[in-house]
């Protein structure tokens, strides 16, 4: 079909291609890795420690009802 269109074909040797499947299980999961690294954080959001957050937001706490700025119940 592809010679009727014009196209010439040519035999070709491959004789590594008994490694290629070997091959492709060692780099696909490394390509894979590094690419979601650049999300490493963005997904998982912003990681602290719970009780120095919870400080700090006791702090601000304190801080708005000492400024009078305080909103709640």
């Amino acid at each position: 079909m592809y010679e009727s269109l014009g196209a010439t074909v040519e035999q070709l040797s491959m004789p590594h291609s008994k490694y290629a499947v070997a091959t492709y299980y060692i780099i696909a999961p490394c390509e894979a890795s590094s690419n979601l690294a650049r999300f490493d954080g963005v997904h998982y959001g912003y990681r602290t420690s719970e009780k120095e957050m919870i400080a700090e937001l006791e702090s601000q706490r304190r801080e708005l009802e000492r400024s009078g700025d305080a909103t709640g119940p």
